[in-house]
């Protein structure tokens, strides 16, 4: 996986909780992953930016279920992991407004017994300095320079059951310490991108659902430990890029 430039603020995404363990009064957790509907095939020049050439409907690909039991199973040791009913369109529709997301979480039902939402949504590209692509999520950027990437950008939420106040958040990336959190995303050759949906086999779908699922399973314990989550990155159980 080759290095993406963060900015030095990214560090501390998840440092905004008061000091101390913000989650003294949570002993149980609902998981809610919103990021596997579609694939952005996109464009970038320096001269006309960012545009999408077309999306790649993935909702067949069960992303978000993958990502619910990848982060419940390195939960379980600490919180009692809940299964709960949501809308996932609301959740997505929200993804741009933290007040909207946090009055939603207040209206849940209280009988899904849980002290705490981890939800799992998408983000734009962080700019380390300059010219930055506008992607967002699951993309697939031909890049004016260097080649196509494959990204897999989101963001993890914490929120409190009851107020829907935030404990803490972070957002997806590989890596420990400062100098060393990249963003989530594999240099690829042309074969992973298309300018149409009817022009990307079922054999190249293939090909990007076992990449994309590989690089977003391997790095949400960096993610969980930099929000507290975790206390320590798990020894590597590489999750297999083979069709």
């Amino acid at each position: 996986m080759k290095s993406f430039a963060i900015s030095v603020w990214f560090v501390l995404f998840a440092t905004s909780a008061a000091a101390g363990d913000r989650y003294a009064n949570v002993h149980s957790v609902a998981i809610v992953s919103v990021i596997g509907d579609f694939v952005a095939m996109s464009n970038d020049s320096v001269f006309t930016g960012t545009e999408n050439a077309c999306l790649i409907s993935t909702s067949d690909w069960r992303l978000d279920d993958a990502i619910t039991e990848r982060i419940g199973a390195l939960l379980s040791p600490r919180f009692a992991v809940k299964s709960v009913t949501f809308d996932r369109a609301q959740l997505f529709n929200l993804r741009d407004s933290e007040r909207n997301l946090r009055r939603y979480i207040t209206t849940l039902p209280t009988d899904n017994g849980v002290d705490a939402y981890i939800i799992v949504s998408k983000r734009y590209l962080t700019a380390s300095a300059g010219h930055a692509p506008e992607i967002f999520g699951l993309t697939v950027l031909n890049r004016a320079i260097g080649g196509p990437g494959v990204f897999a950008l989101y963001k993890i939420d914490v929120l409190d059951a009851k107020s829907g106040k935030q404990l803490a958040f972070a957002f997806g990336h590989t890596g420990v310490g400062m100098l060393n959190f990249t963003e989530v995303v594999e240099d690829v050759d042309k074969s992973y991108w298309s300018a149409t949906p009817s022009e990307f086999s079922a054999e190249q779908k293939q090909k990007l659902k076992s990449l994309i699922s590989r690089i977003t399973l391997n790095s949400l314990p960096y993610a969980l430990y930099t929000a507290d989550l975790i206390p320590n990155i798990p020894p590597a159980t590489p999750v297999s890029s083979s069709p």
